[in-house]
């Protein structure tokens, strides 16, 4: 299971973390405006439950489009 969406953050540049947040930057490279909590599971045993992982894709449209 999957689940992606897409968020306009017009000025903002996002940055996945390593405990698996996303923090948006602006003006201040080190200080974050935004910070998206990283997905959690609640611990059942699920079939087909292998891990959460989360990616960060910059789009250049709202179809997310990918940048080239």
């Amino acid at each position: 299971m999957s689940y992606t969406f897409t968020l306009d953050a017009e000025g903002l540049t996002p940055k996945a973390r390593k405990d698996g947040s996303i923090a948006f930057f602006g003006e201040l490279p080190n200080t974050p405006v935004l910070v998206i909590p990283a997905p959690v599971h609640d611990g059942r045993e699920e079939v087909g439950v292998v891990a959460v992982r989360v990616r960060v894709q910059r789009s250049c449209h709202a179809e997310a489009v990918p940048c080239g």
